[in-house]
């Protein structure tokens, strides 16, 4: 047996092995543990506080919160444990460790926690490390505070009357998510199917933004990726240092803001759309694509112009390196 022989059979043996591994744990083997249930009763806030946790959020049939735990091991230590604090609010977080220190690396558990949908107070939400998931919707008419270091957050439906999501490197999920919020991302992306609110802000170090169908007044940064955003209506702010804008607009009813350092914008109005124009590029050109309208095909560093009849909102750009265009639709 030549030396390359033997080379590629240990090659061969081990990408077996990574293979099997793989999926051996492709498949949640985790097993039923523990549950614990307790009505709430006079209670206007849920507080859930974990380390490494992934959580599934469910909506209950009944009037009972219903935690169920899952584990590769059952380990007390771990189990989740609710307790009533001051001001009629219930904490949910993990038993008090008694493993010595070299045995936390075990693998993550799961809880999956049943919500009764009569539940209308805040709702509380800190995980350092794992996955969250709702399955179902999550709505409060109070606030809702979701923290999250590490990880996926994949929710179907979030509702309230306050919003706030941080996520530190992870992605964000959210099929529907209603209310004024604050989301704030470090690295990752974040996608939004449906966006309702009176005031939206969201801030992205790096990652790309991604949403589909928003109304309210958006107020939008990020430091290196690209903002697409199909389906909007309200006021808007976008800044960008390093990344494109892409834009289309269901109505303009409100002012709109660019700031761009190096990246492209194209922006896509209703077909007839009036509006004051204010753009400047430093290094690209500012193209004005309407057939209808006085301007078009333009193509100029500076646009400083009225389209349309009796305008009423304003569309400011100002990009340092890159092309600004207007398209309609």
């Amino acid at each position: 047996m030549t030396k390359r022989t033997r080379i590629f059979i240990r090659l061969t043996g081990i990408l077996l092995v990574f293979t099997g591994s793989t999926a051996l744990y492709s498949k949640d083997w985790r097993k039923l543990v523990n549950e614990e249930s307790r009505p709430l009763t006079d209670i206007n806030r849920i507080v859930i506080d974990y380390g490494d946790r992934d959580l599934v959020f469910v909506e209950g049939s009944g009037e009972n919160l219903i935690i169920r735990d899952f584990m590769f091991r059952d380990r007390k230590d771990d189990y989740s444990v609710m307790e009533m604090s001051s001001g009629g609010a219930l904490k949910i977080s993990r038993a008090e460790r008694r493993l010595p220190f070299f045995f936390w690396f075990a693998r993550t558990p799961k809880s999956e926690i049943y919500i009764p949908p009569s539940f209308r107070g805040d709702f509380d939400l800190r995980v350092s490390s794992g996955n969250i998931k709702a399955e179902s919707r999550i709505a409060t008419a109070g606030t809702v505070n979701v923290e999250l270091r590490s990880g996926d957050i994949r929710m179907r439906n979030l509702e309230g009357a306050n919003l706030s999501i941080s996520v530190k490197s992870g992605n964000l999920n959210i099929d529907d998510l209603r209310g004024d919020s604050t989301v704030e991302l470090s690295s990752g992306n974040m996608r939004v199917k449906n966006l309702e609110g009176e005031n939206i802000s969201i801030s992205v170090r790096s990652g790309n933004l991604d949403i589909d169908n928003a109304r309210g007044d958006c107020t939008v940064e990020l430091k290196s990726g690209d903002v697409t955003i199909g389906g909007i209506a309200g006021r808007g702010s976008y800044s960008v240092t390093s990344g494109n804008i892409r834009l289309k607009m269901t109505e303009l009813s409100g002012n709109q803001s660019f700031d761009v350092r190096s990246g492209n914008i194209t922006l896509t109005l209703p077909q007839g759309t009036s509006y004051n124009l204010d753009a400047a590029s430093k290094s690209g050109n500012i193209k004005i694509r309407d057939s209808d309208l006085e301007g078009f095909g333009s193509s100029n560093s500076i646009i400083v112009k009225s389209f349309g009849s009796n305008p009423v909102y304003t569309i400011k750009s100002r990009v340092s390196s890159g092309n600004f265009e207007i398209r309609m639709d």
